[in-house]
C-alpha cells in the first residue's frame, strides 16, 4: 500500500507538467493561425511596411478556408 502512495505522488507532478505542455502548445498554435490569418487579410502595402510580402505568408491551405 505504501508503493501506491510513492507512486501516486510522483506521477501527479509529472502529469500536470504534461497537461501544463498541452494547453501551451495548444494556445501557442491558435496565437500563429490567428497571425497568419490577419496578415493575409492585409493589403500588399502595409505587408511591404513591415517588410513582408505575399508570397511570404502560408497558402491558403494553411491558413485560409480552416479559419473562417
Amino acid at each position: 500500500m505504501r508503493t501506491d502512495a510513492i507512486a501516486t505522488l510522483t506521477f501527479q507532478p509529472l502529469r500536470s507538467d504534461l497537461f501544463s505542455r498541452v494547453i501551451s502548445d495548444l494556445l501557442r498554435r491558435l496565437r500563429h493561425r490567428r497571425d497568419m490569418k490577419i496578415l493575409s487579410e492585409m493589403p500588399d502595402y502595409l505587408l511591404d511596411d513591415i517588410g513582408l510580402s505575399r508570397s511570404d505568408l502560408p497558402g491558403p491551405d494553411r491558413v485560409g478556408e480552416t479559419l473562417r
